[in-house]
């Protein structure tokens, strides 16, 4: 059995004029790991996106820049969501997966980014291991988000791997709704201490 830690540091701003501190001057955005999309909420940081960065050359950093490339993301990878309900920790979605023109909501895609922030864990494991704790994660939270949208479906949908290694993932991090800090979950993302 492999107890892999993860250790979140966040939040971080996506953008060099907000308030927070900038993501792609931090150390761990030259790492390799897993990253969050969160949203701030009265409960915590809701997570819109669970996000893995391995090899030697694709650093969290270097994975992030590909997905805020002039600020507009493909709408194959995202929905447009109703800003106001999502601050209050629920998802109304205006725009489904790959129904929408990205250019089209521009600025409706620049204001969610900028709204959403980041937080890293760093991971010194092979890719293998790095996409398995996602896959863990995300089977966590599509648990925990079951409130009657298609968002838990689109998380399941995107853990990779059936067959699953023996893996046990500790995550670390305040304030991340889903993930309680200390929790231990086991390879299906089943809540074992926390």
């Amino acid at each position: 059995m492999t107890e892999i830690t993860l250790q979140w540091q966040g939040p971080f701003a996506f953008f060099p004029e907000q308030t927070l501190p900038y993501l792609f001057d931090q150390s761990a955005a030259q790492g390799r790991g897993l990253y969050l999309w969160t949203v701030p909420t009265d409960r915590g940081h809701q997570v819109n996106y669970v996000g893995v960065a391995h090899g030697k050359t694709r650093t969290l950093g270097a994975r992030l820049a590909e997905e805020l490339m002039d600020g507009v993301p493909d709408s194959r990878y995202i929905q447009v969501v109703d800003l106001d309900a999502w601050r209050k920790g629920y998802r109304k979605v205006l725009h489904d997966y790959g129904t929408f023109d990205s250019n089209d909501h521009k600025e409706s895609l620049i204001e969610m980014h900028r709204f959403c922030v980041g937080f890293l864990a760093q991971i010194d494991a092979d890719r293998e291991i790095i996409e398995h704790c996602e896959r863990c994660l995300i089977m966590r939270l599509a648990a925990e988000y079951d409130d009657g949208d298609d968002y838990d479906a689109y998380l399941s949908n995107k853990a990779r791997h059936p067959n699953m290694r023996d893996i046990q993932v500790r995550s670390y991090g305040e304030d991340i709704w889903g993930l309680p800090n200390g929790v231990l979950l086991n390879k299906d993302g089943i809540v074992l201490e926390g």
